[in-house]
């Protein structure tokens, strides 16, 4: 099969897949309904196929680039230079080494210089007594530093990120906008019984349109090109780092839209905190339960509040109501298979106990994008490298009834 057949071929591999996958979801919206877990497993797959035809057409782009520049190369170093040959091992400065270098001659010999270009790195050996390199006498100018590979971070801590995993997790491939509809209404069963040739009740339902915008979390950082060379463990560092700062970011902005829609929700029932803090937590998983029809899965919780709780005895000189000093203290709400999430996003005196895999979705265009350039500002002449990580993301919440704030305070 020809080259170019190979192309096509997986061009429409790929969009088979793509287009299976738009199916998948069209289907659902049409639906008014979320992918269910066989279905989302089954975009998952078309995406991953589609994934690997496009990098293998990317590869093939790629090498066929790299195969073009060899050749260009290969001719412009093999073109009979009309300039005077000059002794890079013998240069004095960077401009002698540049001028008698391969690349220099190769690009004249083409008819002169581009209007831009990169030189690449040109190596030398300076002479002896170059004055760019004044001699001391001593060895001292030859002992380079020693970069030890760890990073020391006093008063840098980072807080955990654990409140986005608690949500559903729906991937955005188009626009910059997310539109779902939310039930706000339907008639419920009543368990009237219809004789027949009776008429049959009419189901009602109502519904309320949302466009969410997505928004832009990102982190910046410029660090100095030696930094780089000389301790490569900065780069794995920022990789990891930079990416998990906007993840902060985004949680902090996540947990201030949940608890603002949860206090502005016209039914909201908080639940006083004035019986104690494990009897409130058991008010708030009842009112879900009552009130949503479902379990909770998740207690977000302030580490001072959590720690309030772990503390509480029977009585004053009673055994602790949740594991003590000699053991892990529970995470167990009253029997209900929730998880407890300690963060400090959350609101001191206000935990939120809720069915959040149900309640609400984090819609996201891709994962978090890392970028670097030495193109901004004047970072080229003073040898810095700008890195940025960015995500575009947005919390929607379907179900407010699905979370219930608590009061510990009341």
């Amino acid at each position: 099969m020809a080259d170019d057949d190979v192309l096509k071929w997986w061009e429409s591999e790929k969009q088979k897949h793509l287009d299976a996958a738009q199916a998948l979801k069209d289907k659902a919206d049409e639906d008014f309904r979320s992918l269910t877990d066989k279905e989302r497993d089954k975009v998952r797959e078309h995406l991953t196929q589609a994934t690997e035809f496009q990098q293998k057409i990317q590869d093939r782009v790629d090498n066929d680039k790299l195969d073009m520049s060899i050749k260009e190369l290969g001719r412009q170093l093999t073109t009979s230079p009309t300039d005077e040959v000059i002794d890079t091992a013998a240069a004095r400065t960077w401009a002698d080494a540049f001028l008698g270098s391969d690349i220099y001659r190769g690009m004249k010999s083409l008819g002169g210089l581009p209007e831009k270009f990169n030189s690449g790195v040109v190596k030398f050996t300076a002479a002896v007594g170059d004055p760019l390199l004044p001699q001391t006498g001593t060895n001292a100018d030859a002992i380079g530093e020693t970069f030890v590979p760890t990073l020391e971070t006093p008063g840098l801590r980072q807080q955990p990120v654990t409140l986005a995993d608690l949500f559903d997790q729906v991937q955005v491939t188009q626009g910059n906008s997310v539109r779902y509809p939310i039930l706000k209404s339907r008639t419920r069963a009543d368990g009237q019984v219809i004789s027949p040739g009776e008429e049959k009740p009419y189901a009602e339902y109502t519904f309320d349109d949302v466009t969410e915008t997505l928004e832009k979390r990102a982190a910046f950082v410029a660090v100095a090109e030696e930094y780089l060379e000389d301790a490569p463990f900065l780069r794995p560092f920022l990789n990891r780092d930079l990416p998990f700062m906007v993840r902060q970011n985004e949680e902090a902005a996540f947990a201030q839209d949940l608890y603002t829609t949860v206090t502005s929700f016209a039914d909201a029932n908080d639940i006083s905190g004035g019986t104690g803090i494990w009897d409130a937590i058991l008010a708030g998983v009842t009112d879900i339960r009552i009130n949503f029809f479902a379990e909770p899965d998740a207690l977000f919780i302030h580490p001072l509040d959590w720690a309030a709780a772990a503390v509480q005895k029977a009585n004053t000189a009673g055994t602790y109501m949740s594991g003590g000093p000699n053991a892990t203290p529970s995470r167990d709400l009253w029997g209900s298979p929730a998880r407890v999430v300690i963060s400090t996003t959350a609101v001191q005196g206000f935990p939120i106990v809720g069915a959040f895999g149900i309640g609400g979705k984090v819609y996201r265009k891709g994962e978090v994008r890392l970028d670097a350039s030495n193109s901004h500002e004047d970072f080229f002449q003073r040898n810095l490298v700008a890195i940025r990580a960015e995500v575009r993301s947005v919390l929607g919440i379907t179900y407010p009834e699905a979370f219930t704030k608590i009061d510990l305070a009341s």
